[in-house]
């Protein structure tokens, strides 16, 4: 009987995920409470955080090449960490202490000075910075208020005190600037000189966070509402739901609205995706951990900060679904073939004959030992993608048997003729006697006069 060998690797994930779920594989070691990731000039990551452990500061600081493996930053600060922690359009850095000021590095972090000096509870709340390097810091505490500099940090100004701005948008595409504190929003027209707030909108007492996407600005209120304008805020419409539990803290919400998938958290409410352009929303955070805090993204690479991790999930674009085998698709009964897709950081259904393959059939790689076509749909990014087909054939094993047609002990010189029976037209056959094969050996029936013990190979010739 013809026996295949094979040898079969394959790759086992990490990640486990509930179907339809996107998968969050928790890439930090160190329980902290991670804030917002910058990704400096040299192109590496650094990560605020601000957990304490017994009233001592674990690390102000994190850094990583690769936003898989973190570290502790050797960088350290005269207090704990703020929520602000941005990047200017030249390259430098700025980071928030609760007690102690803005700091700013200009060599990615290895170094840093104070910006803007604040006192003891005015921490800063976010920053950002326009085309222009025109720099926003929002600080709470008694010095509240909407900063702005425009000569690099050297100086700031109180533009709008008096209250906590939770979230500063520069929307560089048409040249303005909208702050959120806490329910209200305001605007600038002119690089944050003046500022105007937009009053009577269903959103203008419960606003969490304001969005854009090209010229298209979109505020996301507590309830979960969103409204759009498409004319510099000027009007808004009702554009869609989030359908959260309850509302929303006022503090640690972020979006990311990237091409016709979007991404909302809300720190008490979790992290929900569009794949519709913000039209409906589905909940994304089974396997993340702890309170939410803000959203990263890098290429395929999507972040989210909790109070206990950094959370990594790939989201590459998905535009086709290729399986692959292994080996031989056709083969004798026993042995088997793995079929793979090409989907990454998908969810995946197996089918045989157009059925679902309810046993081991959801894994990116599926082992057939069974005749069918096989297909895969993957799901990605919400988008599910049938695979081409791949016809497994498993070949029923042969029962040959070998008979004498006579006495098999006999004298020198006699002989007796082995026969193979039970076979087919479409098998080949070679005879072994004592494990040795015996020459010219191929027929079904064989005449022997060694001594020894035969046997008989056979090969299905149509595998």
């Amino acid at each position: 009987m013809k026996k295949i060998l094979a040898l079969f690797i394959m790759a086992s994930s990490i990640i486990t995920n509930t179907l339809g779920q996107t998968c969050w594989q928790k890439v930090s070691s160190i329980t902290d409470s991670y804030l917002r990731i910058v990704k400096t000039a040299q192109g590496n990551y650094l990560c605020n955080a601000a957990n304490t452990n017994n009233g001592t500061f674990v690390n102000y600081l994190y850094q990583s090449t690769d936003l898989v493996n973190w570290s502790p930053n050797s960088s350290t600060f005269p207090s704990s960490t703020g929520l602000a922690f941005g990047k200017d359009k030249l390259g430098s850095l700025y980071y928030s202490t609760s007690h102690n000021g803005l700091y700013t590095s200009n060599n990615n972090g290895n170094s840093w000075s104070i910006s803007l000096s604040y006192g003891y509870g005015c921490a800063a709340l976010d920053f950002d910075a326009d085309t222009l390097n025109t720099l926003y810091v929002s600080l709470g505490g008694y010095a509240r208020g909407l900063y702005v500099s425009n000569n690099n940090g050297i100086s700031w100004t109180n533009k709008i005190p008096g209250n906590d701005y939770t979230e500063i948008e520069c929307v560089n595409e048409t040249q303005q600037t909208f702050v959120c504190n806490s329910g209200a929003i305001w605007y600038s027209n002119n690089q944050g000189s003046t500022w105007s707030q937009i009053i009577g909108q269903p959103f203008s007492n419960n606003s969490a966070m304001i969005k854009h996407i090209g010229t298209d600005i979109y505020v996301f209120s507590i309830n979960g509402n969103i409204y759009k304008s498409s004319n510099n805020g000027i009007t808004w419409n009702y554009y869609s739901n989030i359908p959260l539990a309850a509302n929303a803290s006022s503090y640690a919400n972020d979006a990311i609205l990237n091409s016709s998938t979007w991404w909302a958290g809300f720190n008490t409410q979790g992290v929900w995706r569009s794949i519709d352009n913000g039209l409906t929303w589905n909940r994304q955070d089974s396997c993340l951990s702890g309170d939410f805090h803000y959203l990263f993204i890098d290429g395929s690479n999507l972040i989210a900060t909790t109070s206990n991790g950094i959370y990594k999930s790939n989201i590459q674009s998905c535009s086709s679904n290729t399986i692959t085998a292994d080996g031989p698709t056709t083969f004798c009964a026993g042995n088997y073939v793995y079929l793979s897709s090409d989907v990454v950081g998908g969810t995946y259904q197996w089918k045989r004959n157009g059925i679902n393959i309810t046993t081991n059939g959801t894994s990116k790689t599926f082992k057939a030992s069974t005749t069918g076509s096989y297909t895969c749909v993957a799901t990605c990014n919400g988008t599910a993608l049938t695979s081409n087909a791949i016809a497994v054939t498993s070949k029923t094993n042969a029962s040959a048997s070998v008979s004498a047609s006579g006495a098999t002990s006999f004298c020198a010189g006699d002989s007796v003729t082995l026969n193979c029976t039970n076979l087919g037209s479409n098998y080949s056959v070679q005879w072994y006697r004592t494990n040795v094969s015996m020459e010219n050996a191929t027929t079904y029936s064989q005449v022997v006069k060694q001594p020894g013990t035969y046997k008989v190979v056979t090969k299905n010739l149509t595998t």
